[in-house]
């Protein structure tokens, strides 16, 4: 992403605050021997992590939620596998 974002016309105000944004803020961390990634105080603190967290696998990048968090979003209704189908049709997966 960040390559193609770097790659583009940077003349734009907007689009230089989100590549701002989006590569500025990147944090690289470790991980330690026991194969645990430790995230900076500043990032568990504004995403309020706290002691359970759930990875969730999003193609070529994961996310980071606090358990809480994710159980209140993660809930599939009916309405949103009527959303799936609809938009797995319009991009001609289904």
């Amino acid at each position: 992403m960040e390559t193609t974002l770097l790659s583009k016309d940077k003349k734009d105000p907007q689009f230089q605050k989100m590549i701002r944004y989006l590569i500025g803020g990147a944090e690289e961390t470790l991980i330690d021997k026991n194969g645990r990634i430790q995230l900076p105080v500043h990032l568990r603190t504004a995403l309020g992590l706290k002691k359970d967290v759930v990875m969730i696998g999003m193609g070529p990048f994961f996310e980071i939620w606090s358990m809480d968090t994710w159980q209140a979003v993660s809930t599939i209704t009916p309405e949103d596998f009527e959303k799936f189908d609809s938009t797995l049709y319009e991009l001609g997966l289904f």
